[in-house]
């Protein structure tokens, strides 16, 4: 199934305050709109310019100094505000600038799943000014995965872009520099065998029990053939006293999309295809994180 041709991009545009004020002039917008700025520098960024009349609500994400802009200002979007902007077009303007990190982007993503989550149709327009690649692809991966309409779909979607980054970038660091089928621990006598690396599933349980050791049955032709996301993650001793770690929490969509229970699901479910992953991160479970993560040791495979 090719979901991508589901995507739509003909929304999202590069533009400064002042010609996307112009574009909002000068486009027949049908109702009143809604604009929402996200932009930690707004002060700067949008000095001297005056708001169009078509922009009924105008909403700030951001530590404004200008006592015009202090009552718009919001930390995030509330039942009030998606009360305020239904029946209005609304369009989203973020600027990402020299001084935002990682948990601005985090903060971007969670304002825009709540957006997509309750006012999907009346988003028209996305407006993105960022020099910064990495920042860009998050928030564009963010937007393309939230216009999927089913959850299975927007999982998959972050899961796939996920695996597939943490492969290219292992390639290209070499970390495991596999030579004649043996990793750069099995050569330092740092694993628990002498070929394959860490490609050895095995079941462990809360006692600490180990058993049904052998090679994963998912590795093939010397290649892994399903995109299990704990084992991407993983690093092994040796590679860990490099300082060479990866950790769902510390992902930026993974952390956007899934809860702390999904993120345990992600972390410690090694050795399983992605399909079973998937069906695991859908499963409705209530029950309370401390309780689930001492409860789950019990049943997901781990390695060591």
């Amino acid at each position: 199934m090719d979901i991508m041709k589901k995507i739509n991009r003909d929304f999202i545009i590069k533009q400064s305050y002042e010609r996307l004020f112009s574009y909002v002039i000068n486009y027949p917008f049908v109702r009143n709109i809604s604009f929402i700025a996200i932009d930690s520098e707004i002060d700067n960024n949008m000095s001297k310019l005056d708001m169009p009349k078509k922009i009924k609500n105008f909403f700030i994400t951001s530590k404004s100094k200008n006592i015009k802009l202090k009552s718009m200002l919001i930390k995030k979007i509330t039942k009030r505000i998606i009360k305020k902007v239904e029946n209005t077009d609304i369009i989203v303007s973020i600027f990402i600038n020299d001084n935002d990190n990682s948990n601005t982007i985090k903060e971007i993503i969670n304002i825009l799943i709540a957006l997509f989550n309750a006012q999907r149709d009346n988003i028209k327009l996305i407006n993105i000014k960022c020099d910064n690649d990495n920042y860009y692809n998050y928030i564009m991966d963010s937007i393309i995965a939230l216009q999927f309409q089913t959850k299975r779909e927007q999982y998959e979607y972050i899961y796939d872009i996920t695996c597939d980054e943490l492969d290219k970038h292992f390639e290209k660091e070499n970390f495991c520099d596999f030579q004649n089928d043996r990793c750069i621990a099995n050569r330092n006598k740092m694993s628990s065998k002498d070929i394959m690396g860490c490609c050895y599933s095995f079941t462990y349980n809360v006692l600490g029990d180990i058993k049904n050791k052998k090679i994963c049955k998912f590795l093939k032709g010397k290649k892994c053939t399903t995109k299990c996301m704990a084992c991407k993650l993983y690093t092994c001793k040796y590679l860990r006293s490099k300082g060479i770690t990866f950790k769902a929490k510390d992902n930026v969509l993974l952390s956007s999309f899934f809860n702390k229970k999904q993120l345990r699901v992600l972390s410690c479910n090694y050795f399983i295809s992605k399909e079973e992953i998937i069906e695991k991160l859908l499963e409705k479970n209530y029950m309370p994180y401390i309780i689930y993560y001492i409860m789950c040791k019990e049943y997901i495979t781990v390695k060591q």
